[in-house]
């Protein structure tokens, strides 16, 4: 169903339209039992349609001159989004950021109710970078290693720090470039250009600006896709150590030896995937490895 609140019609007519969204939804929720996708473009304009009718009415203005009750009508439009028993009302909200000031009053009220939010930047899609969105200023109360565990959660961080350290090191490569950079900063400024070409995907709505043509289908980014930017060495010290990528594949490998046979073509004839990255393994990271995983994997090879 679509609910209309247009910008030529009258001030309380547009405040109406979302709160008359909202009671369809709420409908269909408790009477029907059924879960509902609210999707409003936008929120906004709720706010700019009651500053108007407070002005209508003689109140004196607030900050910037939004209407003395921004606060609590935000609350009454944005609290009656909730989920009953069987049943849940989910909103997708577009939000406009006047003059891109994220410290708006409209917009930090507004924000301060969203569980998720997500950011397009007027940078990435300067730069070609489609989605446009900004995973520094994005944020999520579902990102919790409670919920999503904590490989996931750690991936997230890592590439949130990387991309953090890229956009500090930008004025310094744009003056003197890359190779002024310690070692470090190189591997991080190396594997966040990555991850943002990895982030980004063509779209058909977006090849007249990037001449990049879209594919038929996409699978989508998952976080073990990401997790392949962190090799077994760390992103920064000179003592580097297994990450936890690592250090979970070598626990499951410990495992799965406990099982194995005592002979070494026996190993080779029934797990010859394991036995090849065994020898990989040992072969490319021996002279970094602690004692313990050395006599590991040098047990591994005389199986």
């Amino acid at each position: 169903m679509l609910v209309y609140g247009q910008m030529n019609e009258p001030p309380g007519a547009r405040w109406r339209a979302p709160l008359t969204a909202l009671t369809i939804s709420e409908y269909f929720r408790d009477q029907k039992h059924k879960n509902v996708l609210l999707l409003m473009d936008n929120v906004f304009r709720f706010v700019q349609a009651g500053a108007e009718v407070s002005s209508l009415l003689g109140r004196l203005p607030s900050r910037v001159g939004y209407q003395p009750t921004l606060a609590t009508e935000v609350a009454g439009l944005q609290e009656r989004i909730a989920s009953v028993a069987g049943a849940a009302v989910t909103a997708i909200q577009a939000v406009y950021v006047p003059a891109d000031d994220f410290t708006d009053p409209a917009v930090t009220t507004i924000s301060s109710h969203m569980d998720c939010v997500i950011v397009l930047s007027r940078a990435q899609a300067a730069e070609g970078f489609y989605p446009a969105i900004d995973p520094l200023a994005s944020s999520s109360m579902l990102l919790d290693p409670l919920v999503v565990g904590d490989a996931h959660y750690q991936v997230a961080e890592a590439v949130r720090q990387a991309l953090a350290r890229f956009r500090e090191l930008a004025d310094i490569i744009s003056l003197l470039g890359v190779e002024e950079l310690g070692s470090a900063d190189r591997l991080v400024v190396k594997r966040a250009r990555r991850l943002q070409r990895f982030l980004t995907q063509p779209f058909m709505v977006t090849e007249a600006f990037t001449g990049t043509p879209a594919p038929p289908f996409r699978r989508p980014i998952r976080w073990r896709g990401v997790a392949r930017f962190w090799t077994v060495r760390r992103m920064t010290g000179r003592n580097p150590r297994f990450t936890w990528w690592a250090r979970w594949r070598m626990r499951r490998q410990k495992k799965r030896l406990r099982c194995l046979p005592r002979m070494r073509h026996e190993v080779a004839h029934r797990h010859p995937p394991l036995m090849l990255w065994s020898m990989r393994v040992s072969t490319v990271c021996a002279p970094r490895m602690p004692a313990a995983v050395l006599v590991f994997y040098r047990a591994m090879r005389l199986l």
